[in-house]
């Protein structure tokens, strides 16, 4: 009776205690998986980053270093990112276009900064050079004759 009953228990302990599954399968693909999330991540930033830099017309402030920018996302673009060397390679240049977007967006801002600086300037001296008109109109004695 006592071999029945081990017996019994080493089949039930058996066969609730299976092998653990190996995830061997699921790591690269979520590695895959991650690496296209990673690869999305950062050309999304490098969009953005483009995005930005044409909301204050860097492309016209700063030509050249936005085409060089435009070239390095397009180059990006241009690679396939179902494969596993090219999407890394994708996504470092997505990343070098995204710094270059960043300081494409910083030159034009600083360039606009400066010509409105400049420009109420001449404001100022235009407002300046109009009260002095005006003075001189006027007479040195204010009027009075």
């Amino acid at each position: 009776m006592k071999k029945i009953l081990l017996i019994f228990a080493s089949i039930i302990l058996f066969s609730c205690a299976s092998t653990p599954e190996t995830p061997v399968e699921e790591e690269p693909v979520k590695e895959e998986v991650q690496e296209k999330v990673s690869i999305t991540e950062v050309r999304n930033k490098a969009y953005s980053a483009m995005e930005k830099a044409l909301g204050i017309k860097a492309n016209v402030a700063v030509k050249e270093d936005y085409a060089d920018a435009e070239k390095m996302f397009n180059e990006a673009e241009s690679l396939d990112a179902s494969d596993p060397e090219s999407a890394a390679k994708a996504a470092l240049i997505y990343m070098d276009a995204e710094t270059a977007f960043n300081s494409v967006y910083d030159k034009a801002f600083e360039k606009r900064e400066n010509a409105l600086k400049e420009l109420e300037m001449a404001k100022e001296e235009i407002k300046a050079v109009e009260e002095e008109a005006e003075k001189t109109e006027s007479g040195p004695e204010g009027g009075a004759e």
